[in-house]
């Protein structure tokens, strides 16, 4: 029988006399149980055991003459629309991020009531569900990522480099991304054809992969619109065994790579995009913060002739330190003007406004498709070809999107306007230019505002 299909008087009928005839054999017999009767019942007939059960009990409750009464016709029930206009729809929103103002989850029911009592909803649970998924909220896992990006030291560097990278643009000056990557010799693919194995439960066939992740490579490269700088990469064996890469670089390692493989192979009057890793910062001098001594505070005090009282607590000698707002010198930044090239660090948590990331995702995807022996020199050899992969046209892509995705993005949703004031004239006491003298003797009184005005 078909699943939710409904049985008809006749068919009720039928099923009750069946079950009376074996019920009559089995008295003759007197082997069989009531649940077997059942059974034979649902084989005969074609119904299942539980609606055979159903009907004679139904059956039972009938007086003698009584009849089973036909089925009702059933009618899907209809969801109810609510339809709200824009203005409801933006103060539902706001409702919900009050919630959030006040330290309160805002579940449906809460919701519902809350709205109800604005009289700003009458429709019913099902109805704000599907109201609050067609205005685009979703009941998913929180990300924090939005907290970071909405501090105001955040957002003014973000507002500095955008318009720092728009500016350069009409400028015409090349632009240099670079950043650290890695990969392990055991990376490979992940997911390809293979057949279960019924005896042990895995799968047969795949390639064989050792266990863990194996050695490391540490990756270094720079590139822009031409590809990859010529020479400047560095790809060397991590000694250290963390799972963040970044411990296995230091200053000095990167300053040296800079110094000797960058900056020669640079355009004239480059801008190098680097972000905020410790080693791409540090300073020429060490301002004291709280973790210093006191007399370290008093010697940098001396060192820049800022007089400060005998008997000054540490607390007072940091506010002095950081009133006198010490702009701080890096060692990179100091390197790159030597050779008339200028460094612009990325916003702190913002690496999607380097096009270099998209360039380490293809080159990663190579490296895991193609590796299949496992060794740091088979995957060192990998990494090599890959960089030819990623060639010039790839790179002016990436670079592409960044700036049409990702940077336009931000410049959108933090409001900027270009930074344009054009000069303009003003003619005061000028009637008409009918005579050359006239303009001579009114040149007095024209002023002129430019953006030095």
């Amino acid at each position: 029988m078909p699943k939710g299909k409904r049985i008809r008087s006749r068919e009720k009928e039928i099923i009750c006399r069946v079950y009376e005839y074996f019920d009559r054999q089995s008295k003759k017999q007197k082997a069989t149980t009531p649940l077997k009767l059942c059974k034979k019942t649902a084989e005969a007939t074609g119904f299942t055991v539980r609606s055979v059960n159903r009907i004679l009990g139904k059956k039972r409750s009938l007086e003698d003459d009584d009849t089973f009464p036909s089925p009702t016709k059933r009618y899907k029930k209809t969801r109810e629309r609510v339809d709200v206009d824009s203005f409801d729809v933006d103060a539902i929103r706001r409702t919900i991020h009050d919630f959030y103002d006040r330290k309160e989850y805002p579940t449906i029911d809460r919701l519902l009531q809350v709205l109800k009592e604005k009289e700003l909803f009458k429709g019913e649970r099902y109805c704000l569900w599907r109201l609050l998924k067609r205005i685009g909220f979703r009941y998913k896992k929180v990300s924090d990522k939005r907290y970071v990006y909405e501090q105001s030291r955040i957002v003014q560097q973000r507002h500095q480099f955008l318009r720092r990278m728009r500016r350069n643009r009409t400028a015409g000056r090349p632009v240099v991304y670079l950043d650290e990557t890695w990969a392990n010799s055991h990376d490979g693919r992940e997911r390809t054809w293979v057949e279960d194995d019924a005896t042990t439960g895995g799968t047969k066939g795949g390639m064989r992969k050792p266990s863990g992740k194996g050695s490391r490579l540490i990756i270094l490269h720079a590139g822009g619109e031409d590809g990859w700088i010529e020479g400047a990469d560095l790809v060397f064996q991590s000694k250290k065994s963390t799972d963040d890469y970044h411990d296995a670089m230091n200053a000095e390692r990167f300053e040296e790579w800079f110094r000797d493989q960058l900056i020669h192979n640079l355009k004239p009057s480059s801008l190098i995009v680097i972000d905020n890793a410790p080693y791409h910062s540090r300073r020429l001098e060490k301002v004291p913060t709280t973790n210093s001594r006191k007399s370290e505070m008093q010697d940098w005090l001396l060192a820049h002739n800022i007089q400060y009282p005998e008997c000054a607590l540490k607390c007072e000698l940091l506010s002095l330190i950081r009133l006198s707002n010490p702009q701080p010198k890096y060692v990179v930044d100091e390197m790159a003007k030597t050779f008339g090239h200028e460094v612009i660090r990325l916003p702190p948590y913002h690496c999607e406004l380097n096009p270099i990331e998209l360039c380490w995702s293809q080159v990663k995807g190579y490296i895991k498709k193609y590796n299949t022996k496992f060794t740091l020199s088979a995957v060192k050899d990998l990494t090599y070809e890959a960089f030819k992969k990623v060639g010039p046209e790839q790179w002016k892509k990436n670079i592409e999107h960044v700036r049409s995705k990702v940077e336009d993005h931000f410049w959108r949703a933090d409001n900027l306007q270009e930074e344009c004031i054009e000069r303009f004239v003003l003619h005061i006491g000028q009637e008409s230019d009918e005579s050359s003298d006239e303009e001579d003797e009114d040149s007095n009184s024209e002023y002129s505002i430019s953006d030095s005005d």
